[in-house]
């Protein structure tokens, strides 16, 4: 993390501090009417002058990945990813909260990728069997045979499954009626696999 924005009156002290720390530093007296995105910031400090206004746009932030941290008397409750600190600060407690900040963002878009990927591969999945469900509906394949053509298509071609789900869909078509087949064809052919 090395670019922080800093909103409020009084940020010089803070701005000096995380410069000789290594960081790249901006400063704002008030919080801008369109907030920086995750390519333009890595973490943002409010500073007490802000009030309430500093705690939506900080979580505002945080929703967008960019670590927030607002320094005033009491913290809120309900805005997730936003740290709270309570006045005074120390250089030492500024400095180790924006790495546990920067430590925990950095998780939380791991975890947020590794989401959305498991979702796409689960999105995949769920094609490839209305595909196979297509296969058994309108050739008359097992649920192996369509998985067998799927993959033996996928391998001579050198294209994911998908996209040869995709075409098998747009050939055959779909119908609602399949699914609950192919869900019936499923159990059975697995009950006679064991």
């Amino acid at each position: 993390m090395d670019r922080v924005l800093i909103y409020g009156d009084s940020g010089r002290k803070a701005a000096e501090l995380l410069r000789s720390e290594g960081y790249t530093v901006k400063t704002a007296k008030e919080i801008p009417a369109i907030l920086p995105s995750e390519t333009e910031a890595d973490a943002a400090l409010f500073l007490p002058s802000l009030g309430e206004e500093a705690v939506q746009a900080a979580g505002e932030l945080a929703r967008r990945h960019i670590a927030a941290i607002v320094i005033g008397k009491e913290p809120s409750e309900g805005h997730t990813g936003v740290f709270f600190l309570k006045c005074p600060v120390s250089p030492a407690v500024l400095l180790q909260s924006l790495s546990i900040c920067r430590e925990m963002h950095a998780h939380l878009r791991a975890l947020e990728e590794e989401n959305n990927r498991l979702k796409c591969a689960m999105d995949d999945l769920k094609l490839i069997d209305h595909a196979k469900c297509a296969l058994i509906r309108r050739l008359g394949l097992t649920e192996q045979g369509a998985h067998r053509l799927i993959e033996k298509r996928s391998m001579d071609r050198r294209v994911p499954k998908r996209a040869i789900a995709l075409e098998i869909l747009n050939e055959y078509g779909s119908d609602e009626g399949c699914r609950a087949e192919c869900a019936c064809s499923d159990s059975d052919d697995r009950k006679g696999e064991q």
